[in-house]
């Protein structure tokens, strides 16, 4: 998170606001809070997820299932979170991390609302060679750079507009 943040700032002057800044525990209400004031443009979180099995292995994306609502004059609204996923899910392939795909799925810390929100579960600590992935500097910068390469290219697609 920190590596993102840091490319955000040097390349796009962008502002950059960390639910947390260290390994920590935080409630999700408190996580949510920044994203709710309206002070945000996407939500990505970023989480190293845990198994019983070391077998489990690689980066996931989520996130929260489209509901249905009234459109006027029946004009359909793209899911926003899923197409930053997709372009995440790109961005990382390309940059040799196996992504296992997109799911949707009511997952607590993305919170509700139109704002793009994606989870990533970058890897199992508890698989040898994800944990060593997770460890290793440079491919923590390879991540946040493939992560910063897919939110460039999100925002890219939209003729100046945020989603």
């Amino acid at each position: 998170g920190q590596r993102l943040e840091q490319l955000l700032k040097l390349h796009q002057d962008a502002p950059v606001i960390l639910t947390r800044d260290g390994d920590y525990a935080l409630d999700v209400d408190r996580r949510l809070e920044i994203v709710a004031s309206g002070q945000a443009d996407v939500m990505l979180a970023l989480h190293a997820q845990s198994f019983f099995a070391e077998e489990a292995s690689g980066v996931n994306l989520y996130v929260q299932p489209q509901t249905e609502r009234d459109v006027p004059d029946g004009v359909i609204i793209e899911n926003s979170s899923l197409k930053l996923a997709e372009i995440l899910q790109v961005s990382l392939e390309d940059n040799g991390f196996d992504v296992h795909g997109i799911k949707e799925m009511p997952v607590l810390p993305l919170g509700r609302g139109d704002l793009p929100r994606v989870m990533v579960e970058m890897g199992s600590l508890t698989n040898t060679i994800d944990l060593t992935t997770l460890e290793d500097p440079i491919r923590q910068q390879d991540f946040a750079r493939a992560l910063f390469d897919g939110l460039q290219a999100f925002f890219d697609s939209f003729s100046g507009d945020l989603p």
